[in-house]
Parts: C-alpha cells; sequence; structure tokens
C-alpha cells in the first residue's frame, strides 16, 4: 500500500488553502453542535444524568469536589491520595462559583470536549497536511466512545482534552527551534503532569517521554538540517538537551507537587496515588481476568491478613506469584493485550452498549473503536518512511497501551489511544482520495481490504473480556453485564421511574436467565407491583437453570407461599431440606406451611 511512483499524496494548493481558512472552523463547530444535541439527548433521557449511586466512582469524584468546595483545599479527608483528584479538583471550583449544579458540569464539559477535536486537527496539520489533521480532527469530533464518556460524571473527557493537548504540544515543540521549542516542551511536561494526577498508568509515559524528548529532537533537527543543506541554509544548533531538561522539570515539578501533598497529609511519600500495588495485584493474580474484578486469590490474601486489604503487601505477593507462575502471567498480558486492542468496550460504572442507547449520536454511530483503530493501522504502515516526524506518536501510544497492559482493562482507559490512531487514519483517508483520483484502483483495495480484515478481526465479539457476559456452555456473546442493567434499574428506582426500572430488569433478566441478582431483583419489584405470578416464573425459570441456588429456591417457597400455593411451596421447601437439613429459614417456613395446610401436609 505504498504511494505509487508519479502519485500526489498531498492535498492540491486550492484545497490547502480552503482548509487552511475554514477546517478549524469546521472541525470546532461540528464538535459543539454534536456535542450540545448529545447532551440534550442525555439530559432527557439518561437517569444517571443528575444522579449518581453511592458504590460508584461517580458518586465518589462528586461527593469529594464538594468536600474541596467546601474548604478542605488539601482534601485532608481523603488522607493519601487513592483515586486520581484531577477530576474532583476540576469539579470543586465549579462548585464554588455555582453550586453542586449537574447542568453546570455537564455544559463545562461539552465545552472541553470541543478541545481534544481542535488539538488533534491542529496536530496533524503539523506532522502531515491540511486535509490529514481536518480529517483526524471530526473523527475526534464524531468517535462515539469519546461522546459517550465525556457526558458522563467521570474524567474521561477531561483526560482526553489533556493528553490531545499534550501530543499537540509535543508536535509543535519538535517543529519548532530555540526558547520556542523549549516552552513546548514544558507546556507537555506540565500536560503529562496533570495526565498523571487524572490516572496513575500515565507515569510510565510521562517518565519514558523524557528520553523520547531528546532523541525525537535529535531526529527533528536532524531533518531540518538535511533540508537546509540541500537548500544551502543555515540551521540552528540543536536544542535536544534543553527541550529535554525544559520536559523533565516541569513533568517533574507537578509530580512533586503531588508527592509533597501525600508526604504532609498522610505521612508517606507516594507520587500520586496509593492503589498502584493493589491494581497491579488485581490485573496480574494468576486467576486474573485482566479486567477489573476482584479473582479469589485477592479475597484470600485479604482473608489472610486480617479483611483489611492496606496490610497486605500486594508487591510481595504478586511478585511471588509472578515467579511460581510465570507462562501464567506472560499469557496473561497477552490476553490483556488482546482484550486492549479489540472493539469491546469493558465497562465499569457505565455501559456504553447500555446507557449509549439514550444518544442516537452514540447508538447509530459508525464512528469507534473500530473504525478509527483499523484505518489507524493503515495510515501508520503508510507512514513507515517518515517515522522520524511519527517517532513520538509511536512512542506514545505503544507506552500508553503498556500501561493499561501492565494493570487491566478498563474501556474508558483506553479512550487516548484513538487519539494517535485518528491522526494516522487521516493521513489514510487523505492518501487514498489521492489514489482515487489517481485511479490507483489496487491501491485503494488494497486499503480498503485492509481495513475491512481489521475490523472483523476487532469485532467486539471475539473479546475475551465480553464472553466472560456469558457462562460456559451457552451459545453467544453477550455485550452488556448483568449488572450494569442492576445499575441502570437502581437509578431509574432512585429517580422516581419505576416502570423504565421494571423494564430494565425485564431486559436484563431475558439475556441472563441465569443471573441470580437479577432474577432476585425482578420478582421483588414485580411482587411489589402485586403481580406474583410473573414474579414466581421469573424465579423458576431461574431455577430451571440453576438447580443448586437453595438461598433461590427458598425465596420462591416463600413467595409461593404468599401466593396461597400451599401445596408447592410445602413440596419445594421439603426438597431444600433434604439437602440443607439445618436451612433455619426453610424449617421455620416448613412450620408455618404445616399449620396453613393442616395436619395432611406433615412431613412424610
Amino acid at each position: 500500500m505504498s504511494a505509487p511512483p508519479g502519485a500526489s499524496t498531498q492535498p492540491s494548493g486550492a484545497e490547502n488553502q480552503w482548509l487552511a481558512r475554514y477546517g478549524l472552523a469546521i472541525v470546532a463547530t461540528t464538535a459543539l453542535i454534536v456535542r450540545l444535541v448529545h447532551w440534550w439527548y442525555v439530559r432527557t433521557n439518561d437517569p444517571l444524568y443528575a444522579h449518581t449511586l453511592p458504590e460508584t466512582d461517580m458518586h465518589t469524584y462528586w461527593e469529594w469536589a464538594k468536600a474541596i468546595a467546601g474548604g478542605d483545599w488539601l482534601s485532608r479527608k481523603q488522607g493519601i491520595f487513592y483515586y486520581g483528584p484531577l477530576y474532583p479538583y476540576f469539579l470543586a471550583p465549579l462548585f464554588v462559583a455555582f453550586g453542586p449544579n449537574y447542568d453546570i458540569v455537564h455544559g463545562v464539559q461539552v465545552l472541553v470536549g470541543v478541545i481534544a477535536p481542535i488539538a488533534v486537527y491542529a496536530t496533524g496539520r503539523i506532522i502531515a497536511d491540511e486535509r490529514a489533521g481536518f480529517i483526524a480532527g471530526l473523527l475526534v469530533a464524531l468517535c462515539g466512545p469519546i461522546l459517550f464518556y465525556e457526558q458522563l460524571l467521570l474524567m474521561e473527557g477531561l483526560l482526553v482534552a489533556i493528553h490531545a493537548l499534550f501530543l499537540w504540544s509535543v508536535a509543535r515543540g519538535l517543529a519548532s527551534e530555540g526558547r520556542s521549542a523549549a516552552r513546548f516542551a514544558a507546556l507537555s511536561g506540565v500536560l503529562a503532569g496533570l495526565a498523571c494526577l487524572g490516572r496513575g498508568n500515565f507515569q510510565l509515559v510521562g517518565a519514558l517521554f523524557v528520553p523520547v524528548w531528546w532523541l525525537a529532537t535529535r531526529l527533528s533537527d536532524a531533518a531540518r538540517s538535511t533540508r537546509a543543506a540541500s537548500a544551502s541554509m543555515p540551521t540552528a544548533p540543536s536544542c535536544a538537551w534543553r527541550n529535554t531538561l525544559a520536559y523533565a522539570i516541569a513533568f517533574g515539578a507537578v509530580i512533586v507537587a503531588s508527592l509533597a501533598r501525600n508526604r504532609i497529609v498522610g505521612g508517606q511519600w507516594v507520587l500520586s496515588t496509593s492503589n498502584g500495588p493493589i491494581l497491579l495485584y488485581i490485573g496480574n493474580a494468576p486467576d486474573s481476568m485482566g479486567i477489573f474484578h476482584y479473582p479469589d486469590s485477592f479475597l484470600a490474601l485479604k482473608e489472610k491478613y486480617g479483611g483489611d486489604q492496606g496490610a497486605v503487601p500486594w508487591s510481595q505477593e504478586l511478585l511471588r506469584s509472578i515467579l511460581q507462575n510465570p507462562l501464567t502471567f506472560f499469557w496473561g498480558l497477552l490476553r490483556k493485550l488482546w482484550i486492549f486492542l479489540n472493539a469491546y468496550d469493558v465497562a465499569d460504572n457505565s455501559n456504553i452498549y447500555l446507557l449509549g442507547r439514550f444518544s442516537p449520536l452514540v447508538k447509530w454511530n459508525p464512528i469507534g473503536w473500530r473504525l478509527i483503530v483499523s484505518l489507524g493501522f493503515v495510515g501508520a504502515w503508510l507512514t513507515r518512511r517518515n517515522w522520524r516526524k511519527h517517532f513520538f506518536l509511536y512512542a506514545y501510544a505503544l507506552a500508553f497501551c503498556a500501561s493499561i497492559v501492565a494493570v487491566f482493562v478498563v474501556g474508558r482507559y483506553r479512550l487516548e489511544f484513538l487519539l494517535p490512531f485518528a491522526l494516522w487514519a487521516g493521513i489514510a483517508v487523505g492518501q487514498a482520495i489521492e489514489w482515487w483520483r489517481a485511479r490507483e484502483w489496487s491501491a485503494v483495495a488494497a486499503a480498503a481490504g485492509a481495513v475491512l480484515c481489521l475490523v472483523l478481526v476487532l469485532s467486539p465479539q471475539l473479546s475475551p473480556a465480553a464472553k466472560l457476559n456469558t457462562p460456559p456452555g451457552v451459545p453467544g456473546t453477550r455485550l452488556i453485564r448483568p449488572n450494569d442493567f442492576l445499575l441502570l434499574a437502581r437509578a431509574y428506582k432512585e429517580t422516581n421511574h419505576p416502570a423504565e426500572a421494571l423494564t430494565a430488569l425485564r431486559e436484563g433478566f431475558e439475556i441472563h436467565p441465569w443471573d441470580r441478582p437479577l432474577a432476585l431483583h425482578l420478582a421483588n419489584m414485580l411482587e411489589q407491583g402485586k403481580d406474583r405470578d410473573a414474579a414466581i416464573r421469573v424465579l423458576k425459570r431461574y431455577l430451571s437453570l440453576m438447580r443448586g441456588d437453595g438461598d433461590a429456591a427458598l425465596a420462591l417457597a416463600q413467595l409461593l407461599a404468599r401466593n396461597g400455593n400451599t401445596a408447592e411451596a410445602l413440596s419445594l421447601v421439603q426438597q431444600i431440606l433434604r439437602v440443607q437439613p439445618d436451612n433455619a429459614s426453610a424449617q421455620a417456613l416448613l412450620q408455618r406451611l404445616i399449620q396453613v395446610g393442616g395436619a395432611n401436609n406433615s412431613p412424610r
């Protein structure tokens, strides 16, 4: 898929001028309009728009921001940071100015969401051309996953904006000389530090960019020297060390500020957050699933150390398990890498396949992970001969991917990976346009075939994480977890929408009829709605799949008794007692049933 000899890989002069004049305005306007429309849909339909559930990160950040706005500006109540402090400190000034107002927060997040498309557009102009930047900016402006997470009460939209500005500042610094380059290097250091305060995994990327800045500057200087020599022009002296030092000092200043705060407040030297060892264990334990899920070994270690997870030496335990099972650890990393690259969005707090239905701009949006990453791989291949100019993007993408895979994969954690791939996708689409104009059909077909193959390979149904939602031996792949339906139903119920809550539980149970919490919650809500017959059918269907669940069988027996099905309830409770003769609740129910049914119903 290399450019054919003689074919133009750049847009025409007239097209360049038109894009230079109107490109930024189109990208910015598109990003703003799309976000305003999405905001309206979410505000109208999503029960979690102005409501948080206590066990979610959204609730944690919201309450934390209220405490900061109330005067706890050092977050002394938090002690050492466990969660990244970036988002609550972003919210706190808004709370001071406007109070904890959901509309204000969502509205500001709409404006923040416009930053990334503009920054990507500007970066594309630097590393490629006007058209590539324009296409890349539009891809980010219209990207469904980015749009979805921007309107949640989470830091994802803010982090995407910071990362996009980081890539732009690096590109500007490498394209500049002298003090201007050093200023952009320092700006990129500050942005990298802020990204670390959002999510600690970026410390790996931020630290790696110290040598990356030096090497990328040297490569950029070499390219400028070559061009200057061919044009007989003088060149500026290399500023690699100055750029690197400016970046390192700025990056270090942000990290040291967080380190000093943790020392002052919590008495320990912790760079940003203290949850690193715990999260590393969760993601790399021998029985880890590669996603955020507490493995059995995690729970066993907590119990071993008295139930206090802070007392567990997680790093030592993880090292011991890796040394005992090195192959298991290695295959676990490969599994996580595949989960990361696959298009399936691993849910945490919010599920895009469920809550994304509230906005057609997410539900029906073809511009997502699969398309951008597939186009991006093709674009990265096409730029291989110009690798020096793209070196910092390669370093960012590889380091960012490694920083997530080293822990565990969550859909919202990997959004920033789309930024360099959107840039390469812009280059791929731009090159395809030139091939089309030059009637190089073989090149167009090869590129289209490569994209199609990648789109198929990255299908969510092929993700190991998606397959975890379905019990072994059951056909099909389910993209929405049972717990996501439960959280949605609970949100509906707490916001006084009982009919919608019941609908969510019904849908979840139809997809996951073997899930115990879904069955019990649905049966309970049906009984509260005076539809005991339907509740009985739900529990019977569940028990037909999960016959060994004594607690659910007892719940069914109690429901049958309340519904007047005494004989059936008595038969069921007798079956329970044959398996669990010491079940006190079943024994008490048996006695009540005997009293109601008379001596003829006594057990044989």
